[in-house]
């Protein structure tokens, strides 16, 4: 695809991209900057342009960021590389001109290394910092272009001569003005300098009385500037060391002109550069100022400029009514309306903005907004009437025409304004006609302003046009854009407005009772009752907006109410867990009590599994519910109702209805209505452990068998806590043991016998090593002679 990188001088004449550059250019810092935004080239690719919107941008956020970029008023420097690449030295006062260059370049490379944007970083990656130049010109020029004295040491000691003399020179001739024979002889009081040597001023009656030179008279003639002659040495010293500073700042800076000479490429590069940023900031604070977005290139044909504005219209301080114009791909938009409705306005600030978005400019547009990368634009707009060639306004406007439908391609945009007039009305519509639709079998984006009735009804009939009115009504203009509904013309009601007379006015109302007229007053009825439906339109979003608003409202009061309940639901569990505490602790010391002499421990094994089953009761009465089997999965978490405890799942058998979990250390099989569903508040709080039952008393049996040495009694092994796994294999019968560790540990039991018999050993090896790493068993050991020997293990619990 070709793309144009420049649009023709009718095209910019149109839509005053020459005026867009002059306000554009005011601010700019530098006027060369500003000279040259009207010969920038468009960028040839979308990605270039949209390159130099996201620089813009950048540069926008660096202001709101107080980030520096910004450049001074740079000199003009192009003579005198010049003169440097040709060999030739240069003033003091051009060096500080150079060294100015280079600290703006430096200046401008800081600022991109703080705001650390990559699309600024390309704008300014051409610069050269050219340090060591700029360094060497910092130590020998000052702000005000002359040589440092400590330039060399040379120099240095030149000077501090010459102010040691001049210093000795002053003091003499001060002197001088105090004696009595210079009394009379002198016109004032003072010492000054002329042809660089220092003179007393006399009168010029007393010339002849003080010895010396005379270097000029005053314009009146009554003063003689003579230098005396006992300072004629003095002064020639001087005269000496002067010449000798200029013969030695000449080498210096020939010196220095030396080292510029190589770096004169760089420095006509960065000068090139920071003239071409100076416009880039410039453009955004031209965006600043005109409310501007960066838009988006469109692949598809797409054309949307949402609340678009006119700058040139904006900067005249005009009150801008903001339109949306949207153009899908291959239609053309009929544009119609009142005169002095706004309806070349439109074409222009679509055609300018274009322009715009296609230099790289952030558009007076909201963001969103899209269009496509246009090859080239077209215009024809206004009066091409040359007297001087004999050509009439119709003929000017139709070869015109000619040129812009030879060069249109798809691709490009065009902007017809009153497209075939100055001729019989009839026939201009139907050339009108044929030229759209010519343009529209070709895919070619086209806005065209129009009075003709013919192209109104067009846009009615064939989908590929659309048509947009613009103004409202001729005696009420709104300016404002309404898609989808053409305008009436109302050229008698302009008429009576600016005042023609009443009588030729009622005389064109009786000749407009047929033709156009009754379409144009049909026209205007579909378009009343189209802002009738729009508007009620409108108040259904309105109410639809408030229904959701209101539905919003509910639903934040539910969400409160559901945390208040979930509150109120913590406080009470919260006061249900200190109740439960309480009441096992009143448990536990009767428990203590109980274990006095004479105390009767089944009934009080009746009592606290009564009472236990109570707190079970009050505690399930604040659980959660199950969860749903089909949801549960490994890796979920939930609470157990037998542990009081939060599991995590292993394994889920859903023929078995079981789950295996973890809890801690601890692995074991839960059913799936063991399981709950806590909240987030419940599940994190600590469940208060149940009290342990006391351990049965001691039997006569378990008596006889105590230790005789004074160790710790065991506790007693009641025969109905056995466990037998004889017969068994090995796995089903560790699963069943588990099982019961786990049965035992919840009724707080203090042990039992697990039979497993003789055998090859191998069960009873199994089951002692399951034993030694469990977390249940604090102690076991081989069954004794009436427990049942080898073949029984005595497991304690913890």
């Amino acid at each position: 695809m070709t793309t144009a990188t420049t649009f023709s001088r009718k095209t910019r004449q149109d839509l005053q991209w020459n005026d867009l550059c002059a306000y554009w250019g005011e601010f700019c810092v530098n006027p060369r900057a500003a000279e040259n935004l009207r010969f920038l080239p468009f960028p040839a690719e979308p990605a270039e342009a949209t390159l130099r919107m996201e620089q813009i941008e950048a540069i926008r956020r660096a202001h709101q960021l107080r980030i520096a970029v910004s450049l001074p008023e740079l000199p003009e420097c192009t003579e005198n590389l010049s003169r440097l690449e040709r060999g030739g030295s240069l003033p003091a006062l051009a060096f500080c001109d150079l060294l100015k260059l280079l600290n703006a370049t430096r200046d401008m490379l800081r600022s991109a290394q703080v705001l650390a944007d990559e699309a600024f970083s390309r704008l300014v990656a051409g610069l050269q910092p050219v340090s060591q130049l700029r360094i060497l010109l910092e130590e020998t020029i000052d702000d005000e272009g002359n040589v440092k004295p400590g330039a060399s040491s040379e120099l240095y000691g030149l000077r501090a001569r010459r102010v040691h003399l001049y210093k000795d020179l002053s003091t003499r001739l001060e002197r001088m003005l105090e004696r009595r024979e210079y009394q009379e002889a002198l016109q004032d009081k003072f010492v000054t300098v002329r042809e660089g040597r220092f003179v007393l001023p006399v009168k010029s009656s007393y010339r002849h009385q003080v010895k010396g030179a005379i270097h000029g008279t005053s314009q009146s003639g009554q003063t003689v500037f003579i230098e005396p002659q006992e300072v004629v040495d003095a002064n020639n010293r001087l005269r000496e060391i002067d010449v000798d500073i200029e013969v030695e700042e000449f080498r210096i800076l020939a010196e220095l002109a030396s080292h510029a000479a190589h770096e004169t490429v760089a420095l006509r590069e960065n000068e090139r550069l920071l003239l071409a940023i100076d416009g880039w900031i410039a453009a955004a604070r031209l965006s600043e100022a005109l409310h501007c977005a960066p838009v988006q290139f469109s692949e598809d044909g797409h054309f949307e400029m949402i609340e678009a504005r006119h700058p040139l219209l904006v900067r005249a301080g005009v009150a801008v009514v903001p339109n949306t114009i949207s153009l899908e791909t291959g239609r053309v938009m009929v544009i119609t309306g009142p005169n002095a409705g706004g309806k070349t306005v439109v074409i222009k600030t679509a055609g300018l903005l274009v322009m715009m978005a296609r230099m790289g400019l952030p558009v007076p547009v909201k963001r969103g907004s899209m269009c496509p990368f246009f090859d080239d634009i077209h215009s024809l707009i206004g009066d091409d009437q040359s007297l001087s060639s004999h050509v009439s306004t119709f003929s000017a406007h139709i070869l015109h025409l000619q040129k812009v439908l030879e060069a249109a391609r798809p691709g490009h945009l065009l902007l017809l304004d009153e497209l075939a007039t100055g001729t019989d009305p009839q026939q201009g519509a139907f050339l009108a006609q044929a030229v759209l639709e010519s343009l529209v079998q070709r895919g070619i984006a086209t806005l065209v302003t129009t009075h003709f009735t013919s192209l109104k009804t067009l846009a009615l009939m064939d989908p590929r046009f659309v048509n947009v009115s613009v103004g409202g009504n001729a005696l009420r203009p709104d300016y404002k854009l309404v898609s989808g509904e053409p305008g009436t013309s109302e050229g008698i009601t302009v008429a009576r407005q600016l005042g023609l007379s009443e009588g030729i006015i009622r005389r064109a109302l009786q000749l407009a009772q047929d033709g156009d007229s009754r379409v144009d007053s049909l026209i205007a009825e579909i378009s009343t009752l189209r802002r009738q439906l729009m508007a009620e339109q409108e108040a259904v979003r309105a109410e639809r907006a408030e229904l959701a608003r209101k539905a919003a409202e509910v639903e934040k009061e539910r969400a409160r109410l559901d945390r208040e309940l979930r509150e109120v639901r913590r406080n009470t569990l919260d006061k249900t867990m200190q109740d439960l505490n309480k009441c096992r602790t009143v448990i536990a010391r009767l428990t203590e009590k109980a274990k006095a002499p004479g105390a009767d421990p089944s009934v009080l094994a009746v009592g606290l599994t009564k009472v236990n089953t109570e707190l079970d009761a009050i505690e399930r009465r604040d659980a959660g519910p199950s969860p749903d089997p089909q949801t549960l999965a490994p890796g979920q978490k939930h609470h157990s109702r037998s542990l009081r405890h939060v599991v995590e799942i292993l394994e889920v058998d859903h023929k078995k209805l079981m789950v295996k979990a973890r809890a801690g250390n601890l692995v074991t099989q839960l059913a799936f209505d063991d399981l709950e569903v806590r909240s987030e508040e419940a599940a994190k709080k600590p469940l208060a452990a149940k009290p342990k039952r006391p351990k049965p008393a001691p039997t006569p049996e378990s008596l006889s068998e105590a230790p005789e040495n004074g160790a710790p009694k065991e506790p007693f092994l009641a025969p109905a806590n056995a466990l037998d796994l004889r017969g068994q294999r090995v796995e089903p019968a560790l699963l069943a043991l588990e099982r019961h560790l786990d049965h035992l540990f919840r009724d707080n039991q203090a042990g039992f016998l697990l039979i497993h018999g003789y055998g090859s050993g191998l069960l009873c090896s199994a089951v002692r090593e399951h034993l030694r790493t469990s977390s249940y068993v604090a102690s076991f050991r081989p069954g004794g002679p009436k427990e049942g020997g080898d073949g029984v293990t005595a497991v304690f619990l913890t």
